[in-house]
């Protein structure tokens, strides 16, 4: 239960590695001297009130592996000198106040696995130059009010496994590039201004769990190609303006039980899309 502000007292831990102060009822910014903690690896104060801008200061911490600033009062632009911390592999910023664009230094830092920004007041494209993020694994930045198309670009994250997009306003067409990602097993572009096709290419996604498209406006025929998705369990393409036929004997039905995995699939039947095996 500690409260109020991060004492300047800590300066005199020598050394010090890890400051977890997680789950607590702190205030305050956070200081300017906390960039003089050379040897941090763990800065960690999610679920507090921490309140005001994350001071630029925070960019000297090239030892630290995590920043965890998750559901706090922050508010302001993210600082771009957190491109300068090169050792960060995981950078968590949800549920915050955060206002304008993502920056492109983050794309610096090619040692990071997850990157949280969802749930926050951001604005802007996705830089373009998040595709040097060849380590990213978790990428999400959903509840914001992000804008242009998703970079083709995130065809080069090749470790990805967790692609959130959702409740933003992202527009143009789904990248066929995702089908290049091996490792994939979420993507939720739920609600969002997308357009064109349902690219073909993402039935090449050979782990994807969960593909979530709903509400954007997509169309044309779901592509029979999401039939060789195998470990597909969820499958949402409501509210679009897609056409055509899901037939029984198809190969996207033949994914839903007793022979498969698929346990939700719902698209805007039966009246758009024919579809013998959806939900709803």
């Amino acid at each position: 239960n500690l409260s109020g502000p991060i004492q300047q007292e800590i300066l005199s831990l020598n050394g010090l590695e890890d400051i977890n102060l997680g789950s607590n009822s702190m205030t305050g910014p956070l200081p300017t001297w906390i960039g003089s903690l050379k040897n941090l690896q763990v800065f960690n104060v999610i679920y507090n009130f921490f309140t005001g801008t994350v001071p630029s200061e925070i960019g000297q911490l090239t030892s630290a592996r995590r920043l965890g600033l998750i559901s706090n009062d922050f508010s302001g632009t993210i600082p771009s000198e957190i491109g300068l911390m090169e050792s960060l592999q995981e950078l968590w910023l949800r549920s915050n106040k955060f206002t304008g664009t993502l920056p492109s230094s983050i794309s610096q830092l090619s040692n990071l696995r997850r990157l949280y920004a969802g749930y926050n007041d951001l604005t802007g494209p996705i830089p373009s130059e998040f595709g040097q993020l060849l380590a990213l694994e978790h990428l999400e930045i959903n509840y914001n009010d992000l804008t242009s198309t998703i970079p083709t670009e995130i065809g080069l994250f090749s470790s990805l496994v967790l692609l959130s997009l959702e409740k933003n306003n992202l527009s143009g067409p789904l990248p066929s590039e995702l089908g290049m990602l091996a490792s994939l097993r979420s993507v939720n572009t739920y609600s969002n201004l997308l357009t064109g096709k349902i690219p073909t290419d993402i039935g090449n996604s050979a782990i994807l769990e969960l593909f979530n498209a709903s509400n954007n406006s997509l169309s044309g025929t779901i592509p029979t190609e999401l039939g060789k998705l195998s470990s597909l369990t969820t499958l949402g393409l409501l509210f679009n303006d897609l056409t055509g036929r899901v037939p029984l004997d198809g190969p996207i039905c033949a994914l839903r039980p007793p022979t498969g995995r698929l346990s939700q699939f719902y698209t805007d039947c039966p009246f758009e899309v024919q579809c013998d095996c959806c939900d709803f």
